[in-house]
């Protein structure tokens, strides 16, 4: 089943190609700036329209940043990933317990000295429990974090029926990094590589 069609467009500048996104896929949108990445996740989650994009599921954009904690909660001792999870999922420890396995964090971890790839993984466990369609990011993580992350996801869909787009800046060090997704799409800027 179709969960997102795209007709080739420009978008603000870029060259959209032509796709499909179905249930149970990851697809690795492969983009030259974390700028654009910002732009194209709003018109594939909906927030801006475009006629040639075709949203059939409503998608979510994991937002890694998004653990917030208050002055009272860090002096209350309230700051540790077990109060960030079980405060966003009351009524189900073995949600809370399940997504703390996969994510690979200890409870009585500060949420403020959580490392990146550790972060990531966490937000975006978060994020399936509330949308098996997700668009997340692998900006600034290593290649073994992000391929770590990508396995997740990849099982994660698969159980839940859902769909993911893995927003890709593919350099890491200078080196072209590409993950081992179902469907690999490059935006580019037009007449990119004419001189």
């Amino acid at each position: 089943m179709v969960v997102l069609r795209t007709k080739e467009a420009l978008i603000e500048g870029r060259h959209l190609p032509e796709f499909e996104l179905n249930q149970g896929e990851l697809m690795s949108l492969l983009v030259e700036s974390l700028e654009f990445e910002l732009i194209l996740k709003d018109y594939l989650t909906g927030k801006k329209q475009n006629p040639n994009v075709e949203l059939l599921k409503s998608f979510v954009f994991v937002e890694h940043t998004s653990f917030k904690v208050t002055l009272i909660d860090r002096l209350l001792g309230r700051d540790l990933v077990r109060h960030l999870v079980q405060k966003e999922f009351k009524d189900s420890n073995q949600t809370v317990e399940s997504i703390m396995e996969k994510a690979q964090v200890s409870a009585d971890w500060r949420i403020r000295g959580l490392a990146g790839n550790p972060r990531r993984i966490l937000a975006t466990l978060m994020a399936l429990e509330h949308s098996s369609c997700i668009i997340y990011d692998v900006t600034g993580m290593d290649p073994l974090g992000a391929e770590r992350l990508h396995q997740i996801v990849q099982e994660e869909i698969k159980t839940r029926g859902g769909a993911a787009i893995e927003m890709n800046v593919p350099t890491f060090n200078g080196k072209r990094f590409l993950p081992k997704a179902d469907k690999l799409v490059e935006i580019k800027m037009p007449n990119h590589n004419k001189v």
